[in-house]
């Protein structure tokens, strides 16, 4: 049976139902409120109740998040107004609505870089990458976690936020079975957290902590980290702690058959009818399933998997759901009932598939893993090699032993050829072999110089980002900030080249579509404001691409969605721009259109500005057909050769 185990994700705290502890909290805050008559006190407070109240009820959350935010403004409390900002994000964080959550934590990282805050910043980029961790985007997530960790290490209060990074990412890495990394950052999580056992945060790294050993079959380990959980469970007098300590130490004994000690560690959370975390439910209900039917009691079996059945979650617990619908699939193996065991088979399979598409290796790892592979590679070719010097030695020996049968004289003259033919030969083989070693050492240096060069671009272009976003912060008029801004989207299409050949195999080609699809997200984030409703469509073929066509290509569409963005809907409140990129026959089209005012269909062509000269030259370096229509919003199409000759 497929191992699986619970997960514990840092939001602004762990995703619990309401407990007694957190209503405890919740009745303290609000006699505070009612006794509190300095402002800035309420502030707080309104602040700790968003909190307490995100973990159970969204309405609650939201409520206070929002009264947070409005008495910021109206105190013209920056820092309020970014935890205002982030407190309805977190209400609709914790409810799972993870495009309105993303909105409002993203107006809150700007505020934070208008306002030079670093550990704002950095706590955006952990809220952000979270949400694409829920998601589960984790290419996404790991550049947002980078970006935090950057901050986090570099500010004297960025330990408790590292530590938090640290245990997502060990989750990221167990889902990815890279399980002994896992271990690695849990550990590095626990140390910043100070290992306080009276910490919530730190019962939750024990949890993961202990889950992670347990996946990698450490069941000791595993079980001194649960026996931590369990005695803070006891400590603060906190079930669900218990509950977690004890359905883990279960999968242990489950998983070394002890099934009537594991079936004793999932009864109480079973039969706990005030128990409404989904969690700890279907794993209890799953796994004694599991055990009946593996004792052959099939009635019971099937009661405990109806009363699971009713907690399974595909979207909010894909790894619980995934490993329940397994163990159904085995149930029913077990009983003959072949249609219903291949249905949920069917179900895993395509959980299994859902996950495995979205898991991501952290590309250090995977580079260690290529050299490991080389390495390999290079090995068995040495052997084959050996082994083919091993087999002409032989037939040499074989020819030898004949002639000596025929003639002694014969033999001795041609032993004299085969050893100055066999040195000659082993020279040869011996100067082969040294230049072979070094060509390939050659290509590998020259690989990995390559790969080096990119990152130092991108690098380079970064640190030209980040010294126009610190200019653009001194720019009170318009027109030269709008153009600094211009100038930074140029800069970060460029440096998404470099930062793409740099994390994959090729240094020369990039898949397109993923290179577009991020360059449009940094639009829209860059460009989009809360008193418009902007909508960015895309549309591309998933093709790899040589570099000198893809960076005219990006800056093209920078230029052209930033123009949508800046001119399209000055004056209305809501709209679309669409971009497609597709191939018809030996030709690609690409095109950005809006649903803006237009242009009452004047060539733009005309115009003089520095994007349409960019827009005209790097046309001309595609060698492709320009096409602009400017009567029903802005159309703008590009027609090229598949193999678009580079000037």
């Amino acid at each position: 049976m497929g191992k699986w185990y619970l997960s514990v994700i840092v939001l602004a705290g762990l995703v619990f139902n309401l407990r007694a502890q957190s209503r405890d909290k919740i009745d303290s805050l609000k006699l505070q409120l009612e006794a509190a008559s300095d402002e800035g006190a309420r502030l707080k407070l309104y602040h700790g109740l968003n909190q307490a109240w995100a973990e159970s009820n969204f309405d609650s959350a939201l409520w206070y998040g929002q009264l947070l935010y409005k008495k910021a403004l109206i105190a013209n409390d920056t820092l309020n107004i970014i935890y205002g900002l982030r407190g309805i994000a977190y209400a609709h964080d914790y409810a799972y609505h993870i495009d309105s959550a993303r909105q409002y934590y993203l107006a809150g990282l700007n505020l934070s870089i208008l306002s030079k805050d670093t550990l704002q910043i950095a706590d955006s980029y952990f809220s952000l990458g979270t949400l694409k961790l829920l998601d589960g985007d984790y290419v996404a997530a790991l550049l947002y976690y980078e970006d935090a960790i950057a901050v986090y290490n570099n500010h004297s209060r960025g330990a408790i936020g590292l530590s938090k990074v640290y245990n997502n990412l060990g989750i990221i890495y167990r889902r990815s079975r890279q399980y002994e990394k896992a271990i690695d950052v849990y550990q590095r999580a626990l140390k910043l957290s100070g290992g306080n056992q009276e910490n919530e945060q730190t019962a939750n790294l024990f949890i993961n902590l202990a889950n992670a050993f347990s996946s990698f079959n450490q069941y000791d380990s595993a079980k001194k980290y649960f026996k931590k959980v369990y005695d803070f469970s006891l400590d603060t007098d906190d079930n669900l702690f218990q509950y977690y300590a004890s359905n883990g130490l279960g999968i242990i004994y489950f998983d070394n058959k002890d099934y009537n000690q594991a079936r004793n560690y999932f009864t109480p959370a079973a039969n706990d009818s005030k128990l409404t975390d989904l969690n700890l439910k279907i794993t209890a209900y799953g796994y004694l399933g599991a055990i009946e039917s593996l004792i052959g009691n099939y009635t019971a079996a099937n009661q405990y998997f109806t009363k699971g059945q009713q907690f399974v979650s595909e979207k909010e617990l894909v790894d619980q759901t995934m490993g329940f619908y397994l163990q159904l699939a085995e149930h029913h193996e077990r009983q003959g009932d072949y249609r219903q065991s291949l249905f949920y088979q069917k179900a895993y399979a395509r959980l299994n598939a859902q996950v495995l598409t979205n898991e991501v290796i952290d590309r250090t790892t995977e580079w260690e893993q290529r050299y490991q592979n080389q390495e390999k590679a290079r090995e068995i070719a040495e052997l084959k090699l050996a082994n083919q010097q091993a087999e002409l030695f032989a037939i040499e020996k074989s020819k030898e032993r004949n002639a000596f049968i025929f003639s002694s004289a014969v033999l001795f003259i041609f032993l004299i050829s085969i050893i100055i033919f066999y040195r000659s030969w082993k020279r040869t083989a011996t100067i082969l072999k040294e230049k072979n070693t070094l060509i390939q050492t050659s290509l590998t240096e020259k690989e990995l110089l390559m790969k080096e060069v990119h990152h130092r671009v991108k690098n380079n272009l970064q640190m030209i980002t980040s010294l126009l976003n610190l200019q653009s912060h001194n720019i009170t008029e318009r027109t030269a900030s709008e153009t600094v801004l211009e100038s930074k989207n140029r800069v970060h299409a460029m440096s998404l080249i470099h930062h793409n050949l740099y994390s994959q195999d090729s240094v020369t080609e990039i898949n397109i579509r993923q290179y577009l699809l991020n360059l449009l997200d940094n639009l829209e984030s860059s460009y989009q404001t809360d008193d418009k409703d902007i909508e960015v469509k895309f549309k591309a073929i998933d093709v790899v691409m040589d570099v000198d066509v893809a960076i005219p290509m990006g800056l093209i569409v920078n230029e052209l969605v930033s123009n949508c963005f800046k001119h399209a809907f000055n004056d209305l409140s809501k709209g679309i721009i669409t971009v497609r990129f597709q191939k018809n026959n030996d030709k690609y089209l690409l095109s950005v259109c809006d649903n803006g005012r237009g242009n009452g269909g004047i060539d733009l062509m005309r115009e003089g500005s520095l994007g349409m000269v960019l827009i005209r030259d790097l046309s001309k370096k595609l060698k492709a057909e320009l096409r602009i229509e400017t009567t029903n919003g802005v159309s703008t199409e590009l027609i090229f050769l598949v193999k678009a000759p580079v000037l």
